[in-house]
């Protein structure tokens, strides 16, 4: 039996006109992905408030019938209802007295404001929002500020669950059923719910369809990267990573700019939900994936792919008929058959139970989970850093693909996976640390800026390199699962990350404490593991706990992101293709 990676790399093409076609169309999804994955930005932002008053529009046109302006009888109305308090909101360099944004001045007819002694109250009339930046946001339309303040954060941290939730459900979804019908029912179950969050009337009907947004998200993430990446050959896998990470890149950028435009929560959650509609024209445009359809015995359809795939990219005639027909002779298939009940024996219990493997879970997950909160914790903290923020935003997207095209270049040098994760984890939980500590005023704005900006710029790449380097460090037996655990760890940290923005109502710099102690010690952690680059992978356990020893200089086989050619491993040279002899064609 010919192997599909044979078929692309010998006979049709590991990255022919086809799959760039269909790579660039996919990818081109990933801009939506990240736009709705960091949309909380902008729909949750906080803005300045203050209490609302009732009897304040009377003292605000008693101030103006004496010719004064509009400005000073605003600082009237508030110096007469609103009382002041010491105040560090992390845009200046010192605390200073501010309006109250929780309390007011009690009235009534015999003070009518004119008493010293007036009572300070809580908020029993709801609030009045700054709108200089945002005409709307979740926050003010459902009042999520004072002693609900916290809600804010809790409603982003449901959502992101909602992306955890998702990696669960449409992953078995898409063995069962295939990559391009779970890929149409993500996209459907995002209209729906996306739209139905734009007209949510309260903050818990928000919240439960904000959750089930996000789980056709992860839906569609997922197919989206499975199909590219399986569309294509061993050897251009990483190269299909790195565009799909730039197009996310991408995405931030188009976010912050769509959000600068649209300055209503329900017309941007709108805006950024409706034009997926146009990718479900993908159903008649982009093909299953032939790998999928191998899998599950369909070989007849998968034929007819490669068939097109043949076409599109321009290659000879060929005879198909033997391409996906069992040889029970063929010792590489007698390898593989034996591989796949070893795979079936494997379980997540293998990653715990082995010495080698539980240090590697331990780490890995570590790593995965504190790169993924301290990225989400600099993606959601944009609006605390001073300045506009859409610009600062726009910045935070664009740094980021710098980051991952350095990111591909280290891992290819003598530097490898492990030394380049180090370097990036420490550099951006240094960059979190010097930012907790320096004001936030003046010029010191943009320095700040630039510093968390390079701390943005290293951890993304810290956070994607730890995909790569677990796919390649867990033995082939358990890879998927140990790939899987780091990425789950990775979404229980971008749960966690709004949680601990909460911290800075107890101590200010703690979030970024937190956020640059932790990457850190994950990066000096990743150092007790082995290298992987140019080395040949583990295919058991049994074999795991010599790698890293070993100094054989082979390619890598990893399956997901080998980089490079693997050498053929059965005699290619009757393979059909380009080259050989025209027989006569079969029916499929």
């Amino acid at each position: 039996m010919l192997q599909y990676d044979d078929i692309l790399k010998n006979v049709v093409g590991e990255f022919g006109i086809y799959q760039k076609r269909n790579c660039v169309l996919l990818c081109v999804m990933a801009m939506t992905v990240s736009i709705g994955l960091l949309s909380p930005v902008f729909l949750h932002s906080e803005v300045d408030h203050w209490c609302r008053v009732p009897e304040s529009e009377s003292i605000f046109e008693r101030c103006r019938s004496i010719n004064i302006s509009g400005d000073g009888c605003i600082d009237i109305q508030m110096n007469l209802t609103i009382p002041k308090e010491m105040r560090f909101d992390g845009d200046e360099c010192q605390s200073s007295l501010k309006f109250s944004r929780c309390l007011r001045y009690e009235s009534s007819e015999e003070t009518n404001y004119t008493n010293s002694s007036l009572k300070v109250i809580s908020c029993d009339h709801g609030w009045v929002y700054d709108t200089r930046t945002y005409t709307s946001t979740v926050m003010q339309e459902f009042d999520l500020v004072c002693d609900d303040y916290y809600l804010g954060a809790l409603i982003t941290s449901v959502y992101m669950s909602g992306y955890l939730v998702g990696n669960f459900i449409f992953g078995p979804l898409s063995d069962r059923i295939g990559r391009l019908k779970t890929l149409m029912i993500s996209l459907c179950g995002l209209e729906v719910f996306g739209v139905a969050s734009a007209f949510a009337s309260n903050v818990v009907m928000f919240s439960v369809f904000r959750f089930l947004s996000a789980v056709f998200l992860m839906g569609q993430y997922l197919q989206i990267f499975i199909l590219a990446t399986e569309y294509v050959g061993p050897s251009k896998r990483p190269v299909v990573f790195v565009f799909f990470m730039l197009m996310y890149a991408a995405g931030y950028v188009t976010l912050a700019v769509i959000a600068f435009l649209i300055r209503t929560w329900r017309m941007l959650l709108l805006a950024l939900t409706l034009p997926s509609l146009l990718f479900l024209s993908y159903f008649c445009i982009i093909d299953e994936s032939p790998r999928w359809l191998i899998s599950v015995g369909k070989e007849d359809k998968a034929v007819h792919i490669v068939k097109k795939m043949a076409r599109v990219n321009k290659v000879m005639e060929i005879d198909y008929c033997e391409l996906f027909t069992v040889n029970d002779n063929n010792e590489e298939i007698k390898k593989n058959s034996t591989h796949v009940k070893e795979v079936k024996r494997s379980g997540i219990i293998d990653l715990v139970k082995h010495h080698y493997l539980r240090k590697i879970t331990i780490i890995m997950c570590f790593a995965g989970g504190t790169s993924g909160m301290t990225y989400y914790g600099f993606s959601f903290n944009t609006s605390n850093l001073g300045g506009n923020d859409f610009i600062i935003a726009g910045i935070a997207g664009a740094v980021e693909i710098p980051g991952n095209l350095l990111m591909f270049v280290m891992i290819k040098s003598v530097l490898g996976r492990r030394f380049t994760f180090c370097i990036f984890a420490v550099l951006g939980g240094l960059a979190s640390l010097i930012t907790a500590f320096l004001p936030k005023c003046g010029d010191l704005i943009w320095i700040n800026l630039t510093v968390s900006m390079i701390g943005k710029c290293a951890i993304t790449s810290a956070y994607n390199l730890s995909w790569i380097y677990a796919a390649e460090l867990f033995p082939t037996v358990v890879r998927s699962l140990g790939v899987s655990m780091t990425s789950v760890c990775g979404m229980l940290g971008s749960i966690l990350a709004p949680q601990i923005l909460l911290a800075r109502k107890l101590w200010s710099p703690l979030p970024q404490v937190i956020f640059g102690a932790m990457p850190i010690l994950a990066g000096l952690l990743i150092l007790l593991l082995p290298e992987t680059r140019g080395k040949k992978l583990p295919e058991t356990i049994g074999g795991g706990h010599s790698f890293g020893r070993e100094r054989q200089q082979t390619n890598v086989e990893n399956p997901e992101y080998a980089e490079g050619r693997r050498g053929i491993t059965q005699n290619t040279a009757n393979l059909p293709g380009k080259h050989s002899p025209k027989k006569d064609s079969c029916q499929t």
